[in-house]
Parts: structure tokens; sequence; C-alpha cells
């Protein structure tokens, strides 16, 4: 196989420590807990919300318990809130990433949820309709803004 040659002879130098400032949002690590004991508790295993991957099925002893949790209205349209268990989906790390890739957000509502049987990661990932800004559109924030009104 012939070498790759990006224009620096298939070489580059890492690992430099970089020093970087900051800002994100507050996340309550007790609410992960708490949905991952409910999933699990309801479904008898922890599975994504979109493809149903299983970390423990596949890695064994060292995939359990292990999920990531994403909120499913994000924080730049609600702003800070109360945040519920049913606020957060359970995904697998592939998902997770497909959702926040991207200038456009995506909506986990149409996901296949874990008693669905989906071989294709992302499949049922719904686009939310996206004006220039990577913003949700006006209609869409007004829907969203008024599910968390109450809080």
């Amino acid at each position: 196989m012939p070498a790759i040659d990006n224009g620096i002879g298939g070489q580059a130098f890492e690992g430099s420590l970089l020093q970087r400032r900051s800002v994100a949002r507050e996340r309550n690590p007790k609410l992960r807990r708490d949905k991952i004991k409910e999933v699990t508790g309801r479904h008898d295993r922890l599975a994504c919300e979109v493809c149903t991957f299983d970390f423990k099925q596949t890695y064994g002893d060292r995939g359990a318990g292990f999920a990531e949790i994403h909120h499913a209205v994000p924080f730049h349209v609600t702003g800070p809130i109360k945040t519920r268990l049913a606020d957060l989906v359970v995904l697998c790390s592939n998902c997770h990433r497909m959702i926040h890739r991207g200038p456009q957000w995506f909506d986990t509502s149409g996901a296949p949820f874990v008693d669905r049987q989906v071989t294709t990661c992302c499949v049922a990932v719904i686009p939310i309709a996206v004006q220039g800004s990577g913003s949700p559109a006006p209609d869409e924030l007004g829907r969203r803004r008024a599910l968390h009104a109450d809080r």
C-alpha cells in the first residue's frame, strides 16, 4: 500500500500541550445516573434509543451501564432550565456524535426506541428545520419554549 501524501510527507508533530479557556453548560451528574437507572429498570437493559446498540451486549462487563445521555432540547434553545428525566435521551457514542455533527441540530423524537429492532445507526434521526444560522426555525423555537414554559 502506498504511503499517504498529505503535503507533509504523511507525518506531523503532535502532542504539544495547549492551554485553552472555554465556557461550558452546567450539567448535573445525578440526572445521568437516574436516567440510566430508569431506563435499565424499565427495559432490563441499557441501549441506544436511536439504533438500539447495547454496550454490555457487545463489550461484556466493560460496557455494563455505559451510554451517553443527550438533552433532547438544546440549551441554546431553552437556556437554563430544570431538566426532567423525560428531557434526556440514551444514545450510543456514534448516534450522539451524529446528532451533534454540523451546524444543524437533530431531533430524536422520531427515533425507533429500545423496543424496536433497527440495525442502522442514526437511521431515524429527524433534522429540525434550520435557517442559515444553524438555529431551529422560529416556529420550532416557539414550540420547544412552550414545552418548557411551566418549569
